[in-house]
């Protein structure tokens, strides 16, 4: 059974997953620094931090953090364990992070993922986000590509 909940950034089963989602950007992007998400960001109002577990062991998980505007937010960290994909989680936690975010008042979800990850790309494209330029720290890098999304 799947379940996905709020929790903190700070917990193993978190600390494990973002670590592992690290990795797994050295992997497909050899000496391109992965955006910092600090497990802090997740404290600050407005923002969230997820995990899924699937028959109660971590299988996956995503953030939200404030954007530039108070009516947007941004998508980090989402990620699904290898031994995990493939099972429709991470279309389960972008769902679960989408409502999330309508519930802390936003209207605008923004997220950036790279060209050497094309499933998250075809979930993205899937689930009515669409390409925008790339922004902040990244928009000159041709190995990102940036999404956003309407909430309604």
């Amino acid at each position: 059974m799947l379940t996905i909940q709020r929790e903190s950034a700070h917990s193993v089963d978190a600390t494990l997953l973002i670590g592992e989602a690290v990795q797994e950007l050295r992997r497909r992007y050899p000496g391109f620094e992965a955006n910092e998400y600090a497990p802090g960001e997740a404290d600050q109002a407005g923002a969230a931090f997820v995990v899924a577990r699937l028959d109660e062991a971590p299988a996956g998980c995503g953030a939200l953090r404030p954007f530039e505007t108070a009516d947007s937010v941004e998508i980090k960290r989402m990620f699904v364990r290898e031994a995990y994909r493939r099972q429709g989680i991470s279309r389960q936690i972008l769902t679960f992070l989408e409502e999330t975010a309508r519930q802390l008042g936003y209207q605008k979800i923004v997220l950036e993922t790279g060209t050497k990850q094309p499933e998250a790309i075809q979930l993205y494209q899937q689930s009515g986000y669409d390409r925008i330029p790339n922004f902040g720290e990244i928009k000159d890098e041709t190995i990102c590509v940036c999404f956003a999304k309407e909430l309604y």
